[in-house]
C-alpha cells in the first residue's frame, strides 16, 4: 500500500520520509474538545462568520437556480449512486454507476459532521450552512415520525401514534427555528401580500370608508374570492357571502337553542338620541321615525318576541330577542337603511344614522352569538368587494376610456404624445397599449393575484425545505465535493488536492507543494488535468503523479 504512493511524494516535494510531504499540510488530529476554546471566543468567531456564511448560502441557492439542469442531474446522480451502493454486487469496476457521486456526497458530510470537533468547526466557520443542514435533517425526522404515526394509527396503537406525532411536531418546529430561510421567506411572503393589496383596491375602486370597524376588503378579495375578471370576482364574492349567511344562521340557531338573547336597546338609543337632537334644533324627524318604529313596533307577521305595553292594544317589539329573530331584523334593517338605492332615496344623514344603528346591532349580535364576530367581520369586508367588482364590471370599455383620456384636460395624453415623438405612430400605439393595460381592472387583479400567490408560496414550509436543498445542491456545483476517479480527488477552486484510492482520501496536498515543484504554466496544465477528474472538460484516467509528470514534460 505504501509503495504505490512513493512516486507521488517524490513528485511533489523531496523528502526523506515518503509521507513527510503530506504531514506538514494534513489536518492535525486534534484531541481538543469543542469546549477547549473559550465560549466567548468561539461565539464571537461564529458571529463574525455569519455575513460570509450568509453570502455563501445565498450564492449556493442562486447557482442552483441558474443551473437547473446541473442541479437536477447532480441530485439524481447522488440519489441513484446511494441506492446503487446499497445494492450488493451492483457496483463493480466495470460498472461503477454513480457510486463516485454518492461517495463524494458522503465525504462532504463526513468532513463537515464526521466528529464532534468537525461539527463544532462547521458551525463556527459556516453557521448559516450548518443551520440549513440541521433544518433539513430535522425535517426528515419530522417526516419519518409523521409516517410512523400514520402507520401506528392504522395498526390501532394510539399511544405509539401520539408519541410519534409529538416527535413529528417537535422536529418540524425545531426545523423551522433552525432554518435560515424561515424569517426572510416569511417576510418576503408578507411583503408580497401587502404589496398586492393596493392593486386590488385600485382594480375594484375600494374606498377608504370600506375599511371602517376593522374591515379589510382588499385582503378578503385576495383570500376569499377567485378570478381576475371583475364579473368572476363579483360572482365569487356573492357565493362566499351566501355561505357566510348560512354559517351565521347556523350559529344563531345554536345560540337560540342555548337560551341566549340579543338586545335591541343599544341601537334604539342611538336612533332616539338623534331624533331628540334634531327636534331640539327644530328639524324634521319624519325620515328618522320609520327607522325607530322598525325596531320597536310589531307589524303583522313579525315572528320575534312581542309584548303589550300597559293600556295599549297594539303589540310592541321586546328589546330582548332570540338571536335567530334578531339576525332577521338586523338583515332587514341593513337592507332598508344602510345601502344606496336610487329607487328609495335617503338623505345622507339618515343613511349615516342607519349605519351607526346597524353597527350597534352587529356588536350586540356578536356578543350574544359565540363565533359570530369573525364571520360578520369577513362579511363586512366582502360586501365592498362585491359592490366594487360590480362597478368595475359595469365600467366603459377600452375605446371609451381612450376617448376620455384624449379629451380630459389633465395631461392624460402626455405619455402618448411623448411616445409618438420618440417612436412615431408605433411608439404612440405602444404607450397607449401600456396605459390601457395598466388601467384595466383585469390586469390589476392579475398582478395582485400573482403577488399574493408568490407570497403564500414563499411562506410555506415546503419552500424553505426546497431552499435548503438548493443550497446544498448549489454548493456542489460551485465547489464540488471530493471526487475519486483514477486515484485522484479534489475541490475545484480549492487550495487543496485530496489523493485517494477507491473514494477514500489518503492524504491532503496543498497546492503550495505543487507550486514549489513546478512552474505556473505547468500548474495550469496540472490543474486542468485534475479538473478532468472533477467533471470539468474531457475525462481521462491517470494518477496524480502521472499528471504532475505530464505537466513537467509539457
Amino acid at each position: 500500500m505504501a509503495d504505490k504512493w512513493d512516486k507521488y511524494a517524490e513528485a511533489i516535494a523531496p523528502a526523506t520520509d515518503k509521507w513527510s510531504a503530506f504531514e506538514e499540510s494534513a489536518p492535525a488530529k486534534s484531541t481538543e474538545r469543542v469546549g477547549g476554546q473559550k465560549v466567548l471566543d468561539y461565539t464571537n468567531e461564529t458571529l463574525s462568520n455569519i455575513p460570509g456564511s450568509t453570502l455563501k448560502f445565498a450564492k449556493n441557492i442562486g447557482t442552483a437556480i441558474l443551473n437547473p439542469i446541473d442541479t437536477a442531474g447532480g441530485l439524481a446522480k447522488v440519489a441513484t449512486g446511494t441506492l446503487q451502493n446499497m445494492t450488493p454486487g451492483y457496483v463493480t469496476p466495470e460498472r461503477p454507476g454513480f457510486s463516485a457521486e454518492a461517495n463524494a456526497a458522503g465525504h462532504a458530510l463526513k468532513e463537515r459532521y464526521g466528529s464532534p470537533a468537525a461539527i463544532a468547526e462547521t458551525i463556527k466557520t459556516d453557521p448559516v450552512g450548518a443551520a440549513s443542514d440541521a433544518s433539513l435533517a430535522l425535517g426528515g425526522v419530522s417526516g419519518i415520525a409523521r409516517g410512523a404515526s400514520a402507520a401506528a394509527n392504522v395498526a390501532r396503537l394510539p399511544r405509539v401514534a401520539s408519541a410519534a406525532s409529538g416527535v413529528s411536531r417537535g422536529a418540524a418546529l425545531a426545523s423551522d427555528i433552525a432554518n435560515p430561510l424561515t424569517v426572510p421567506l416569511k417576510a418576503a411572503g408578507e411583503l408580497s401580500k401587502v404589496t398586492a393589496q393596493p392593486f386590488i383596491k385600485s382594480a375594484l375602486g375600494l374606498p377608504g370608508k370600506a375599511e371602517r370597524h376593522g374591515a379589510n376588503p382588499a385582503k378578503a378579495a385576495l383570500e376569499e374570492t377567485k378570478g381576475i375578471r371583475p364579473a368572476t370576482v363579483q360572482a365569487s364574492a356573492i357565493k362566499r357571502l351566501g355561505e357566510l349567511d348560512k354559517e351565521l344562521k347556523s350559529l344563531a340557531q345554536q345560540a337560540t337553542a342555548a337560551g341566549n338573547t340579543a338586545d335591541l336597546a343599544p341601537a334604539i338609543k342611538v336612533i332616539e338620541d338623534e331624533i331628540s337632537s334634531v327636534r331640539r334644533a327644530n328639524g324634521l324627524t319624519s325620515d328618522l321615525e320609520p327607522m325607530l318604529s322598525q325596531l320597536t313596533e310589531a307589524r303583522s307577521g313579525f315572528g320575534g318576541t312581542t309584548y303589550y305595553p300597559p293600556g295599549s292594544a297594539t303589540p310592541a317589539i321586546a328589546a330582548k330577542q332570540p338571536p335567530l329573530d334578531f339576525l332577521a331584523m338586523k338583515k332587514q334593517f341593513g337592507d332598508d337603511y344602510t345601502k344606496f338605492d336610487a329607487n328609495v332615496p335617503l338623505k345622507n344623514t339618515t343613511r349615516q344614522l342607519g349605519n351607526r344603528a346597524y353597527h350597534e346591532l352587529s356588536t350586540e349580535f356578536n356578543r350574544a352569538v359565540p363565533g359570530a364576530q369573525p364571520v360578520n367581520q369577513l362579511k363586512q369586508s366582502l360586501i365592498p368587494v362585491k359592490e366594487g367588482a360590480q362597478r368595475a364590471n359595469e365600467k366603459v370599455g377600452a375605446v371609451q376610456r381612450g376617448v376620455d383620456r384624449a379629451t380630459r384636460p389633465t395631461g392624460a395624453m402626455a405619455p402618448t404624445i411623448a411616445g409618438a415623438a420618440f417612436g412615431g405612430p408605433l411608439g404612440a400605439l405602444g404607450v397607449m397599449t401600456v396605459q390601457e393595460a395598466l388601467a384595466s381592472p383585469t390586469v390589476r387583479m392579475a398582478l395582485a393575484r400573482t403577488l399574493f400567490g408568490s407570497g403564500k408560496t414563499a411562506a410555506k414550509p415546503v419552500s424553505r425545505r426546497i431552499g435548503n436543498v438548493l443550497g446544498v445542491a448549489g454548493s456542489t456545483l460551485q465547489e464540488p465535493p471530493h471526487f475519486a476517479k483514477g486515484g485522484i480527488a479534489g475541490r475545484h477552486g480549492s487550495e487543496k488536492i485530496i489523493v485517494g484510492d477507491g473514494g477514500e482520501p489518503e492524504a491532503i496536498i496543498p497546492l503550495s507543494h505543487i507550486r514549489s515543484s513546478i512552474g505556473p504554466k505547468a500548474q495550469q496544465r496540472l490543474l486542468k488535468g485534475i479538473g478532468s477528474h472533477l467533471g470539468i472538460g474531457k475525462q481521462r484516467k491517470s494518477t496524480l503523479g502521472e499528471e504532475i509528470a505530464h505537466a513537467r514534460r509539457n
